[in-house]
């Protein structure tokens, strides 16, 4: 018969032999290798555990901000979700939001609750936002809207950040829409349905496979259409469905290549919108087309001998502000000099882009080094090549997320988080860039953890990315900068609005 006292004495057996290793097992760990360390804590990690650096989320925002940032994804608004007085506003071809801004408009929308986390310049004149902030000025019907690229990585995929961004512009300075889509983008939605041909080449940035310059076009994932044969001819097809397509856009843009003379048709529900026979071209070209307010479907299908390079896929409206989400998984924002330059800077230019977002860093993080000189002199090149290809647009650098770890059964943060974010805004101010601090505005050192155990959470439980709702105070905080930024902008020409 088993008796009790033998299982107690080898419990206590146990319990001291972990006490001894606790106690005499080096703190810094024993190195196996070159990539591996075995710690233990100790008996001060295990009976007096450090709770000095973690932080609360309610120390760190108001608690009322919290509750009324939202957990889901912002929609996209419609006539229907519009106030009264904004409606009585709109005209027949402009079916969303469409009051653009005037010097004379105050700036909606900015939670004063909110921390003040500022855009940093190298400059005191700010010159970096310039061009972006004169553009704004120029918003009106008739002119293209004045578009924002958001590069990043898993950060920022499945819309994160830039649609809490799309919707705080598009409520100040007008517009609408979700901007340019991929094609596997497209077909990945929730917010659409997409047929087309079944089977894709497509072709991203990050693809280590190739090497050398391509077409990879302005959203940095290109694909090729055309497996069904007609005779000698490649066929391809893409129908989006949406039921209130018409109601949130009033137009489509199509962005391609033709490798060889296109037969390329454009359909709005049953109407043929555009048909045409396109030349071969050596730059991306744009295709856009107004669509209707009862629209619920566009369809595009070309015949070619060879298949075109396709692009995105772009729903806005005919101006104020079209925000384009580009995530490029496991990216550390390096591929930009893989793109063709002049591809590049002739799809800045067709695009009408005048700010340039790049949001990296989470994967440089696990990347440890003693110093991080190499990603500042990668990053400055990326910034100077995107800076040449848009001369007309502010580049603006977005740092390093906070990302935890864990160390002795505590979450905490990677120690090369600051030496990253320092060489990123070091790059940034050298190629004459704005740099805003994503760590900083978190909380700093330590503040991932509050942000996952926050109720709901703000960050998952990898520690390394935001949830929606998350992604939306990032967008809110950085928004209430960027309108600051502008602020100052409007009363350096004396427009400042009354009361601002």
């Amino acid at each position: 018969m088993h008796k009790p006292i033998k299982t107690f004495f080898l419990l206590l057996l146990v319990m001291v032999a972990l006490g001894a290793i606790a106690l005499l097992f080096p703190k810094q760990g024993i190195r196996v290798g070159n990539n591996c360390t075995i710690t233990f804590p100790s008996l001060s990690d295990i009976f007096l555990p450090d709770t000095s650096n973690t932080k609360d989320i309610n120390q760190l925002f108001n608690a009322e901000l919290l509750a009324n940032i939202e957990t889901n994804s912002d929609s996209l608004p419609t006539i229907d979700t519009l106030d009264s007085s904004m409606a009585a506003k709109l005209q027949d071809s402009s079916r969303v939001q469409q009051d653009s801004l005037l010097p004379t408009t105050p700036i909606r929308n900015i939670e004063t609750k909110l921390p003040n986390i500022a855009i940093e310049h190298s400059d005191s004149a700010k010159a970096a936002l310039r061009n972006f902030f004169e553009s704004l000025l120029t918003i009106q019907p008739g002119t293209l809207p004045i578009r924002v690229l958001h590069y990043g990585d898993s950060q920022i995929e499945v819309d994160r950040i830039s649609s809490r961004l799309r919707k705080r512009l598009q409520e100040q300075f007008g517009g609408g829409g979700y901007g340019f889509i991929t094609l596997e983008s497209a077909e990945q939605s929730y917010m659409m349905s997409v047929t087309s041909t079944n089977l894709w080449d497509t072709r991203k940035i990050k693809n280590k496979d190739d090497k050398e310059k391509k077409d990879f076009g302005p959203f940095f994932s290109s694909a090729r259409i055309g497996i069904t044969e007609s005779g000698t001819k490649k066929e391809g097809y893409i129908t989006i469905s949406q039921n209130r397509l018409g109601r949130m856009v009033n137009r489509f843009s199509f962005c391609y290549r033709p490798t060889s003379p296109l037969l390329l048709q454009i359909k709005c529900d049953e109407a043929t919108l555009y048909a045409d026979i396109v030349s071969p071209s050596s730059k991306p070209l744009l295709t856009t087309v107004t669509i209707p307010a009862s629209a619920k479907s566009i369809s595009i299908k070309m015949q070619a001998d060879q298949s075109p390079l396709i692009f995105g896929l772009g729903f806005d409206n005919s101006y104020g502000v079209a925000v384009d989400n580009i995530p490029i998984r496991g990216s550390s924002g390096l591929e930009f000099t893989r793109e063709n330059f002049s591809v590049l800077s002739n799809s800045y230019q067709m695009l009408n882009a005048r700010l340039i977002l790049l949001e990296f860093g989470v994967n440089v993080v696990p990347t440890h080094a003693r110093s991080y000189g190499y990603y500042e002199e990668a990053l400055y090149r990326q910034l100077m090549y995107i800076r040449k290809a848009a001369p007309k647009a502010s580049v603006m650098l977005i740092g390093v997320s906070d990302i935890s770890k864990n160390e002795n059964g505590r979450m905490v943060s990677h120690n090369n988080i600051e030496p990253i974010r320092d060489a990123q805004k070091r790059a940034a101010f050298r190629a004459g860039c704005a740099f805003w601090d994503c760590y900083k505005a978190m909380g700093g050192k330590n503040s991932m953890p509050a942000w996952v155990s926050a109720q709901p959470p703000l960050a998952n439980k990898d520690y390394i990315h935001f949830t929606i709702k998350g992604a939306n105070l990032i967008g809110d905080i950085f928004y209430k900068a960027l309108m600051k930024d502008y602020q100052e902008f409007l009363a350096s020409k004396n427009t400042l609005p009354d009361g601002q």
